[in-house]
């Protein structure tokens, strides 16, 4: 990986595989991110049909519960957590092309941010 990924003059560097973090939505593609969400609901290819109908059902809540904040006009509500996650990987990315970071701990601390927004820690 260190000979392929890890330095700016190598085959595939940072500015291929990474992109500049933002405090934007990881997807502004509605169908996209509801497709991720109904997905990692179902934890087997083939789930029985009681599990299923369950699953049908917390996401009809779910829409109904969008649509009427949209009718009220109520704004999505950002953790603090997420913020300061978000907020910390800018500042990663600029630590990294300010040189105050090598590719090698830009890697590495990136990963540790995302296993505690998964609530992993390694």
């Amino acid at each position: 990986m260190s000979k392929t990924y890890t330095s700016f003059t190598f085959r595939f560097p940072a500015t291929v595989w990474a992109s500049v973090p933002s405090m934007e939505p990881a997807t502004t593609n509605g169908a996209e991110a509801f497709h991720s969400d109904f997905n990692a609901q179902f934890n087997s290819a083939h789930p029985n049909i009681f599990s299923s109908i369950s699953i049908l059902l917390q996401v009809q809540a779910q829409t109904y519960h969008k649509i009427n904040s949209l009718r009220k006009h109520e704004q999505n509500y950002i953790r603090p957590q997420r913020i300061e996650l978000k907020e910390r990987r800018v500042k990663a990315w600029d630590e990294l092309f300010t040189e105050e970071r090598s590719i090698s701990t830009y890697v590495l601390y990136m990963g540790s941010l995302n296993a505690k927004m998964n609530g992993k820690h390694y």
